[in-house]
Formats: C-alpha cells, sequence, structure tokens
C-alpha cells in the first residue's frame, strides 16, 4: 500500500492501488491504525465521536487516559490493542453500545 499526499489535510496517509482502503500516517510515515473500507472508516468515526466525548469538550466526564483505560476494560484489550483504529466495524459498534450501557449506570 503507497504513502501518498494526504489531499484533505497536511500530512501523507496509506492508499491501496484501487482506492479502496487508507489509513493516515504519522510525520514518520509509521502507519496510524489499520486499513479500513468505507463502511469501517465510517464506523470508527462514528465511536470516536461517543468515545472523545468522554474526555473532551465541555462534557468531558474524565481525563484522556481514563478513557482509554475504560475503553481497555469495556472491551477486554490490552493497551496495545485498544485503540479505534485497529477496530473493525463490529468492534466499533460493541464499544458504542457499551460505552450507552456505562454511562446509563
Amino acid at each position: 500500500m503507497p504513502l501518498v499526499p494526504n489531499p484533505k489535510k497536511k500530512g501523507m496517509y496509506y492508499q491501496c492501488v484501487n482506492g479502496c482502503c487508507t489509513h493516515g500516517a504519522m510525520p514518520n510515515g509509521k502507519p496510524l491504525g489499520v486499513p479500513a473500507d468505507k463502511a469501517t472508516r465510517a464506523a470508527r468515526m462514528k465511536a470516536h465521536r461517543v468515545f472523545d466525548r468522554l474526555w473532551s469538550g465541555p462534557a468531558a466526564t474524565m481525563t484522556r487516559r481514563k478513557a482509554y483505560r475504560l475503553m481497555q476494560k469495556l472491551m477486554g484489550l490490552s493497551d496495545h490493542k485498544a485503540h479505534i483504529a485497529m477496530f473493525d466495524a463490529a468492534q466499533c459498534r460493541t464499544l458504542i453500545q457499551r460505552l450507552h450501557e456505562h454511562q446509563k449506570g
């Protein structure tokens, strides 16, 4: 998968030859997460919108670090695997569901 310039924002990203999968890259070229098709990218964005409310913005209820620890616990994952950029669409749906259940208490 080649590393190409990102036309929408500064930096680079990885894109497969036929354009079906993409994922971001750090400034040094290291991949951010794993490649995803359009449906998985949409699921990841939705999961991030729900998850990020925990630690970012006026309604934040915890620090970013605590939010990621909660994700680890809810998903039963290690700190190395508890990243939405590594999730498939089903994992994103599970995270959203578990976050809603957690918030209802």
